[in-house]
């Protein structure tokens, strides 16, 4: 089991995260496992008529091998409650 931080990150360390380390860090402070926010992505996809992510995607994503796609940053942001920017991730101009 991992140690917990001496102390949470400010919003300047935030700023200082990479994409990855943002998702990861969302992640956690909501308390989802990468399959707990798939099942969530998957969800939200559903009432897109969409598909959602697998597993591999979100390790893929935190990271850093691969960035999200327009359609998957628009879920990922949803599933974590922020926005797209919030990620560091470039917006996606078909979604608000």
């Amino acid at each position: 089991m991992s140690e917990l931080p001496d102390r949470l990150p400010t919003a300047d360390d935030v700023a200082r995260m990479t994409p990855g380390e943002r998702i990861f860090h969302y992640r956690n402070v909501l308390n989802y496992s990468q399959p707990d926010l798939v099942g969530h992505m998957r969800l939200i996809a559903a009432n897109y008529r969409g598909t959602g992510v697998d597993r591999r995607q979100i390790s893929r994503w935190e990271t850093g091998r691969h960035t999200p796609d327009p359609y998957s940053r628009h879920l990922l942001a949803l599933a974590l409650r922020v926005t797209v920017a919030d990620l560091g991730l470039p917006p996606n101009p078909y979604f608000r």
